[in-house]
This record gives structure tokens, C-alpha cells and sequence, in this order.
């Protein structure tokens, strides 16, 4: 599923963040956010048949 990252997006983003963007903050944010969204749909074309997945455990120590 392909998301549309729009201002109107970005002013839910905000209410639910309860945050106020100014004009070139919500640019840069709406910016960000489709990189992401595009690295994350680069991902989801790869071909991971036959991978197991793998897990990672913090326990607190290090």
C-alpha cells in the first residue's frame, strides 16, 4: 500500500503528535517522510523467499 504524504497528512500527523509545524517544518517533515516511505517500499521489492528471520534480544547488560 502506497502512502500519500500531504500536508493534509502532516496536519493529522500534528494533532495527534499534539505539535505545531510552521511552514517550512511541515515542508521538511513531508520531505522526510516520503524518503522513509520510499526506503521502506524498496524493501518490500526485494526478494526474501527462503530468509528466516532473525531476532535480536537486549536484556539490559551490556
Amino acid at each position: 500500500m502506497k502512502i500519500q504524504v500531504n500536508e493534509e497528512l502532516v496536519r493529522k500527523l500534528e494533532k495527534l503528535a499534539l505539535i505545531s509545524l510552521d511552514d517550512k517544518e511541515r515542508a521538511d517533515f513531508t520531505g522526510d517522510l516520503n524518503k522513509i516511505l520510499e526506503f521502506f517500499n524498496k524493501i518490500d521489492e526485494l526478494n526474501l523467499d527462503g530468509v528466516e528471520p532473525m531476532f535480536h534480544h537486549y536484556w539490559g547488560k551490556a
